[in-house]
């Protein structure tokens, strides 16, 4: 078998475990790449690694690279899986593999359409004992599966900033350790549940704290699985067939299994492989995957998990908006309350249009009344096209999202109570506001056609990228950023964008005389702009309430029902102070 050329991207606890098992097998990682550049070189100078990358997507674009190994958090698995597949690279991927079967079909399709190796790194596939337990089972001793019972509890102190209860980092318990209890139940099952009941429990940020899963096959073998991220629980994983029954302590990377024998009572320990070389496993049959056309790396078994995963988000509101054609539960006030924001924030543009129209020389007014309904027509066309994607795609580095056309994929709204065209209105009309406070600071000195590309600029690129930061997943609200009703990404955004264009234009002709003195430019009709700041801002004012930051879901606005359950002796978040 020909010697392969691993790359590690991440430098984290698996990183680290990765480059030591490559040792023991008397190999070495190729190359290293992080997000943080230090932290990659000094990975590589510990364990004597030759490549540092200057960017993690360098990986990609290296020739010599023949497998990457993605270790990093899961909600960035996807970023770096298409890219690496489409370069040809063949990927073994923490788990969870992605955060949905929509991305994990994505990536599926690129592996075959490259002719490339894609798997998850699921320790249990590979561990020496569960391919003797399956060597057993098919040899009919035990008879035929009945009942599994599965347990992982960790205990996480309740710190909602951390990435095991922050929604935004795709935190919860499912795919975080439920992935292990639901490959275990696959792996034993004869064909995948078709049934799915649940229960479950939300940490104060909305992830999913605690949960009970109840699980049926058309073969009638069921399974429960009990999960808690602030609760501890064995790792212990229980098949009971006709015969006996398998008991598995640490089944994620377990050396030993107790049979018991109906019968008689009589219990066989089964022991094989070891668990501090479970990522040895997982290399070998990554490596002979690779060199024997890709089999042997269960991602038939990582699809049927994620099926069943994204099946329970969606039960929980916890996923990605579901497939065409099905049906989703939104609360009626809820969506009306967004609805009523949308329309309120609306008429803040002809609110801006009278109070300009007022405020400038009467030769001007159709100008500038004609402007502001640009704004909001070419806004309009332009945030659906690219904007929303860019602000609400998948996050790229903390800086934009991945561009999505027309807004056919951006999942920004799961689980929450209104459907997603509802908060997309939301969000058009609030761009369209961004630039209506451009078109004041600009006014009777800007031609009509350089205004409108200044728009489009504003409402494809400016706009868009501002408000993934704070909004979006983007840095500024990884570090922990609060807007509060659109003050900085709509407010602060436009404000920008308008004295900019007033400083690159200059005052009107005529303001100010050759001796600095200034020369007074009333506004034609008063009675026309009061009436406009009037609707402007007390449109502001109430639709604000729609986007009072949530301490439920980050940084996105909270729906009515969430608002009203926040009373003023709320206690806070432990630790963490209240965003207001």
């Amino acid at each position: 078998m020909p010697a392969y050329r691993w790359a590690t991207l991440g430098c984290g606890v698996i990183g680290h475990e990765l480059a030591q098992a490559m040792q023991a097998l008397g190999g070495n990682l190729y190359s290293v790449g992080n997000r943080t550049h230090e932290k990659a070189r000094a990975f590589a100078e510990k364990y004597g690694i030759s490549k540092v990358y200057d960017r993690p997507e360098d990986i990609f674009a290296d020739p010599d690279v023949d497998i990457v190994y993605i270790s990093t958090p899961h909600n960035t698995h996807i970023r770096y899986l298409l890219p690496a597949l489409s370069a040809g690279k063949h990927v073994l991927c923490e788990k969870s593999i992605t955060l949905n079967s929509r991305e994990l079909d994505q990536a599926r399709r690129c592996a075959r359409e490259h002719g490339v190796v894609l798997a998850e790194a699921m320790t249990l596939y590979h561990m020496p004992v569960y391919k003797q337990l399956a060597e057993l089972i098919r040899s009919g001793a035990l008879g035929p599966l009945r009942f599994i019972q599965m347990n992982f509890g960790s205990y996480k102190d309740y710190d909602m900033t951390n990435r095991f209860f922050n929604r935004s980092l795709a935190g919860g318990a499912l795919l975080d350790i439920g992935v292990y209890a639901l490959s275990f139940v696959r792996y034993f099952m004869s064909c995948q549940p078709d049934q799915i009941a649940s229960q479950v429990r939300l940490a104060p940020t909305g992830v999913d704290e605690q949960a009970g899963i109840l699980l049926q096959n058309r073969e009638g073998e069921m399974a429960t699985i009990s999960l808690s991220l602030h609760a501890k629980q064995p790792k212990r994983g229980m098949a009971a067939f006709d015969k006996g029954y398998i008991e598995i302590y640490d089944y994620p990377r377990a050396d030993t299994a107790t049979i018991t024998y109906t019968a008689d009572g009589r219990q066989q320990v089964l022991q094989a492989g070891s668990q501090a070389k479970a990522l040895q496993y997982e290399i070998v049959d990554m490596e002979n995957a690779v060199a024997h056309g890709g089999q042997g790396m269960y991602l038939d078994y990582t699809k049927e998990v994620m099926d069943l995963m994204t099946a329970i988000r969606q039960q929980w509101g916890l996923t990605d908006r579901k497939k065409r054609g099905s049906t989703m539960s939104y609360s009626a006030i809820d969506t009306l309350w967004i609805l009523m924001a949308a329309v309120l924030v609306f008429f803040m543009q002809p609110g801006f249009a009278m109070l300009e129209a007022g405020l400038t020389r009467a030769k001007n007014a159709g100008n500038i009344v004609m402007k502001n309904f640009m704004d909001f027509a070419l806004a309009t066309l332009v945030f659906w096209l690219a904007g929303f994607g860019l602000m609400f795609g998948h996050d790229l580095s903390g800086l934009i999202g991945v561009p999505d056309f027309f807004a056919q994929q951006v999942d920004f709204t799961a689980g929450t109570p209104y459907p997603d065209l509802a908060f997309l209105l939301f969000q058009t009309v609030l761009c369209a506001v961004t630039t209506a406070i451009v078109s004041g600071a600009m006014a009777e000195r800007t031609k009509f056609s350089s205004y409108c590309l200044v728009t489009i600029i504003i409402s494809l690129i400016i706009y868009p990228v501002a408000g993934h930061w704070v909004w979006g997943g983007g840095w500024l609200g990884a570090l922990g950023f609060h807007d509060f009703a659109g003050a900085s990404v709509v407010s602060l955004t436009g404000g920008i964008c308008a004295l900019t264009g007033a400083k690159a234009l200059g005052p009107r002709i005529g303001k100010y005389n050759q001796d600095g003195s200034v020369n007074a430019i009333p506004g034609h009709s008063l009675p026309r702009g009061l009436p406009g700041a009037c609707s402007s801002y007390g449109s502001a004012g109430s639709a604000s309430m729609a986007a009072r930051p949530c301490p439920y879901r980050g940084n996105r606005p909270c729906s009515r029902r969430q608002l009203s359950s926040l009373s003023p002796i709320s206690q806070p978040l432990p630790g963490r102070r209240q965003p207001w």
